[in-house]
């Protein structure tokens, strides 16, 4: 296919992909409309860029973690491609002994990178590690694609004036926090979907390197909250009175 059909079918079918994976998680069709009203949605449209698969995977993980950890490790994995996105998984696997979803997430990282040696070559992981300080540089220090287009904390400090060390400073501070915490929540015996939907937004605060294309996947700790909420509301209108059950959210 020529670029712009390969790309509008490509967007689409993510699209539906993420869609589908977020109704499963809410169970009824206001899922579709969850995916498709997240501001993000347009930018990844519009950029043309990879946001609704990075959801998808993620929703998978989350879910099949419990049930299935083998296969969550696996689409974590296969999420690597976007290693930003994972700086706090293995943190959490680990304090939380999710050690077979961990193995085969670290499995399937690997086999990715063979995969890609075998079919493009040694040349492009090299001409990669070359060039990870170049893009650095002209991405976080020299602002090329403009400081006020990141996500992040480290995007708000420059944005607002602030020097690389104090973005950093306040990165670093922000991501350690979010690490904490979200770990904290996982060792705890929080509802899962608190603990799934922490993590997913604990990260995105913990990369400095975030673009709006990349915020679909806050649709997925969305998803979880939501379903959470509406088990709780039903758990309240079954075990109180009708004229009752709202005080249950107090």
């Amino acid at each position: 296919m020529s670029y712009v059909p390969a790309q509008i079918i490509f967007l689409f079918s993510t699209f539906c992909v993420s869609m589908f994976c977020l109704r499963g998680i809410i169970g009824e069709r206001a899922g579709y409309f969850l995916a498709a009203a997240v501001p993000a949605v347009l930018a990844n449209f519009i950029a043309g860029q990879i946001g609704f698969l990075s959801a998808a995977l993620l929703v998978g993980a989350l879910v099949m973690l419990v049930v299935r950890p083998i296969l969550a490790g696996e689409l974590l994995g296969l999420l690597t491609y976007k290693p930003h996105l994972g700086l706090l998984f293995p943190i959490v696997l680990a304090a939380s002994g999710h050690w077979r979803a961990f193995v085969a997430a670290g499995i399937v990282a690997v086999l990715m990178a063979l995969a890609s040696w075998a079919a493009f070559g040694a040349e492009t992981w090299a001409a990669f590690f070359a060039n990870i300080g170049h893009t650095s540089q002209a991405f976080l220090t020299e602002g090329w694609a403009d400081f006020a287009k990141l996500q992040t904390a480290f995007g708000l400090a420059r944005t607002l004036g602030g020097s690389e060390s104090l973005a950093w400073t306040v990165q670093a501070a922000l991501a350690l926090s979010a690490a904490a915490a979200v770990t904290a929540l996982w060792r705890s015996r929080a509802n899962y979907e608190l603990k799934a939907a922490a993590l997913g937004a604990g990260a995105l605060l913990a990369t400095p390197y975030l673009y709006t294309c990349e915020l679909v996947v806050l649709a997925v700790p969305l998803a979880l909250l939501w379903r959470l909420g509406r088990a709780r509301a039903d758990s309240c209108r079954t075990n109180s009175p009708a004229s009752h059950w709202p005080a249950c959210w107090c």
